[in-house]
């Protein structure tokens, strides 16, 4: 027998509330650090447009500063949204009823699995 054999049913679901709310912790953590990713790539995108727009003389620094500000403003209040709505607010109420389940752990893995090609994605934006 194994020590999981010999876990009751309550310890058994502590055990699985515990690792739902350090899965649920870690994907809040890794959503902040790939909409900081995603935020970073797209800034750095920006800037290399503007640089080129203001070499040409298309677009002067005043221009340039205020479409810099509106994308970075945009980029921030949708994926914090997202994220905040998402991942935050629905995943808490969607894995706490599901404790324990297939489906929560599903759920789980495609969020990792989505956040992780987020600062993938951001990276290979900043190093364009």
């Amino acid at each position: 027998m194994t020590t999981s054999d010999n876990q009751t049913p309550r310890n058994r679901k502590r055990t699985q509330q515990i690792l739902t709310a350090i899965l649920w912790l870690m994907t809040v953590a890794l959503g902040a650090l790939a909409i900081s990713a995603l935020i970073r790539g797209i800034d750095a995108q920006v800037l290399a447009y503007i640089f080129k727009r203001m070499q040409t003389q298309e677009m002067g620094p005043m221009t340039a500063s205020t479409l810099s500000r509106a994308v970075n403003l945009a980029t921030i209040l949708i994926a914090g949204l997202l994220w905040i709505g998402g991942v935050v607010f629905a995943g808490i109420g969607y894995h706490s009823k599901r404790v324990g389940q297939p489906r929560s752990y599903r759920v789980f893995a495609w969020t990792i699995g989505v956040e992780l090609i987020l600062i993938v994605v951001g990276s290979l934006l900043q190093s364009v």
